[in-house]
């Protein structure tokens, strides 16, 4: 159904669609759009990160999500910066798409309070909010290399919390190693 309504809903949204006539084409897709039921707001998320980010005080705290869920990343940003924590993107696509959408007004993050990784050192553990890529186990993406101890700017440790901030999407791809990343991080210390 659209929008998750009833199925006379739908049938009332799919004659408005019908009627207008500057819809052409729609086409959506959702990762589990097969399965029965509606997810939550996206907003509630904020609600999770305000419980949750108040609990790890003094450690560094690194969130891994998709660059290209902006929504997800402000409010992860908005939640980290009331608790006193500078934001410091990691991952190629994160760095960009931070960037790009702070220039174009999409996200609404203070330069001052962001910097970059390379000055991560002069923080204090509690000060720090890393948002990186690799919420799926990307072999590659920031947070497996962390997890690998293989990047070259951070190192996890006591009292580092890891947090992911996604729903795996089903794929086929067996070398993606997101059930492997978390067990990593634990391994060197984090939690």
């Amino acid at each position: 159904s659209i929008r998750g309504g009833s199925a006379a809903e739908s049938a009332v949204y799919k004659s408005q669609l019908q009627e207008d006539p500057c819809v052409r084409v729609l086409m959506a897709d959702s990762t589990n759009a097969d399965k029965p039921g509606w997810s939550a707001s996206e907003s509630t998320m904020r609600e999770t990160f305000e419980r949750r980010f108040p609990e790890w005080t003094g450690g560094r705290l690194v969130v891994s999500c998709f660059a290209s869920h902006l929504h997800r990343v402000q409010q992860i940003c908005d939640v980290a910066i009331e608790e006193g924590r500078t934001i410091f993107p990691l991952g190629r696509s994160m760095v960009n798409n931070i960037r790009i959408a702070q220039e174009l007004g999409v996200l609404d993050l203070p330069h001052r309070c962001v910097d970059s990784i390379e000055h991560l050192h002069m923080y204090e553990p509690g000060d720090v909010c890393v948002i990186c890529t690799g919420s799926q186990g990307e072999p590659n993406a920031a947070l497996s290399l962390i997890a690998r101890s293989e990047h070259p700017e951070l190192s996890l440790g006591s009292g580092d919390v890891v947090m992911l901030s996604s729903h795996p999407i089903p794929v086929s791809d067996t070398h993606l190693t997101l059930p492997q990343t978390p067990h990593a991080c634990i391994a060197v210390g984090a939690v």
